[in-house]
This record gives C-alpha cells, structure tokens and sequence, in this order.
C-alpha cells in the first residue's frame, strides 16, 4: 500500500524553487504536490490517507487555515465526516451527518447551491443561524466552503476553509481551492468506482451461491459480459474458452432463435426494462452442436 509524509510533498516541492523562481515559490509548491497526491492516489493510496496528507500539506503552506473535506452522504442526503487534521474533533462530531440544505452553515449550503459560499463571518452571518453554537466554543468566526464535483457536476462533498479571525478569501486562496477541489475528486471518483466494483462483484458471489442455473450479466456500456459458474457446470465450458463478448453469447444462440432474442434483448437494454427469454444454448464438448434450452 503506498503511504506518503506531508513533510515529504514539501520537501520535494521545496527542493525545486529557489533563485528567481522564489516569488511564485507557493504556486510551484502547490503544483508539485498536487502531482504528487494524483501519482499517489493512481497507485493505490486509500481515500483517507490521500484527503488528510492534503489537508496537512495545504495547512502548513498557509498557516492559519484549518482545512475540511465534507463527503456527501446520498442516502440521508447529508455530509459526513472525510477528513479535518486541525478541528477540534468534538466539533467534527457534532457536524457529521449536517443536513445538505439553503440554510445549513457554509458546507450544507455550498453542496446545496453546488457553488462557492464565503462566509465572513459566523457570529452574523444568518446561513450559520443554526451552527454557530457550534462553532463559536472552538473560536471559529470565517468559513469558506467551495462544492466537490464530478465530471457530471454530480456533489461529491465539500471543501471548506475555516479561520479564528473574520474575513474573506484572497488571490491566493483561489489556486489552493481549484487544487484541493480537484485532487479530491479524483480521490472521491475513484473510491466510488472501486467500491461500486467490489459491491458487484459480491452481487455475482452471492448470485452464484443461490443459483444451479446459468447466470450472465451485461454491461451495457462497457459491452461485456460476465458469466456465473453454471456455464461450466451444466455447459461444460472451460474458462478458458468463453469470451466476455456479447458477439461470443450470440454465436452460441441456437441460428433459430437468434434473431428473436437478440432483438428483444436490445429493445430491452434501449428503454431500460428488465428480460427474460427461453431459447436453445449450444454446449461445449461435443463432436456435433448440441443445444439446451435456457431461461434468461
């Protein structure tokens, strides 16, 4: 598993500015790690190391900032925790789960809106109405919250910036937010990705558990195919001989009934609805075609 030191990031980062190069030293800084964190994040390193090596690393390069990664929750329709290396963790807490709403402090607010919310300051502001209860024990006053998205403009979560003073974000405060919103969403896509994977994958594990027949599934996008374990079973397939092709399915439908199925398989994945069919499959292992009828 690849693991990284924030130390690390801005020692490589710092090793290459020097000289003339030393006014915009932070802006190379800043491209640098973020380099760094997308190597990272494509070799594997896992989402919550990934959110708090950033944070840090954003943190020390412009002290006074304390970083926040809200993750949207679609389920409750919320933001949960993701990643605060300096707030205070009651007041983590007492956050996870905020509603995503028009009135809900800078966060709930900015995933509601899907834009930029600047807050300058807390004790005032009618957005903080309901949180500023929580804020004002830990002595934060200005929150900046900019949304996560995906390349859908689908909420992701949200990335906030929190100061112990009042004010508003300046020129440099930009590139750092364009960075952080966009190394998370790479993270955060990614993440889903796998777990949506994984989450299909034990679907088949399961499906083949409950099920003597002969199971496949079509991706439709990606035009594949996956097969269950009966294939084998009450086919005689070998792995090694079926393809994940849908052409490599149809060459196998008795010549009777391909036409017919392939339509209606086709008119089904077109207006999204369900099928079921009952047509004649060729076995493998014969020394002429020999077909078993299968329900789909």
């Amino acid at each position: 598993m690849a693991t990284i030191d924030p130390e690390l990031i801005a020692l490589e980062a710092q090793e290459l500015t020097s000289g003339t190069f030393r006014t915009s030293e932070r802006l190379i800084n800043l491209v640098l790690a973020q380099n760094r964190l997308l190597e990272l994040i494509a070799r594997g390193l896992p989402l919550g190391e990934t959110l708090d090596t950033m944070l840090v690393y954003l943190e020390r390069e412009m002290p006074g900032m304390l970083c926040s990664i809200l993750l949207a929750d679609p389920d409750c329709r919320c933001l949960r925790h993701g990643s605060a290396p300096s707030l205070p963790r009651a007041y983590c807490r007492a956050i996870d789960g905020s509603p995503i709403g028009p009135r809900a402090g800078s966060c709930g607010t900015a995933a509601y809106r899907r834009r930029r919310v600047v807050v300058t300051d807390i004790q005032s502001d009618p957005l903080w109405e309901d949180y500023r209860a929580l804020a004002a024990p830990h002595g934060l006053r200005a929150c900046w919250s900019t949304p996560i998205l995906d390349g859908d403009g689908r909420v992701l979560g949200t990335f906030a910036l929190y100061f112990r003073s009042p004010g508003g974000p300046g020129l440099q405060h930009e590139r750092l937010i364009e960075v952080a919103t966009h190394v998370a969403s790479v993270a955060i896509v990614k993440e889903l990705r796998e777990k949506a994977l994984r989450d299909g994958e034990e679907r088949y594990r399961l499906l083949n558990l409950a099920t003597n027949d002969v199971v496949w599934d079509w991706d439709v996008t990606r035009n594949t195919l996956w097969w269950g374990d009966g294939l084998q079973r009450l086919l005689g397939y070998d792995d090694a001989e079926v393809e994940s092709t849908l052409e490599w399915w149809s060459e196998r439908v008795h010549p009777d009934d391909r036409e017919r199925v392939e339509q209606s398989l086709r008119a089904a994945a077109q207006h999204g609805r369900s099928w079921t069919a009952d047509y004649l499959f060729c076995a493998a292992a014969a020394a002429s075609p020999t077909f078993k009828t299968v329900a789909t």
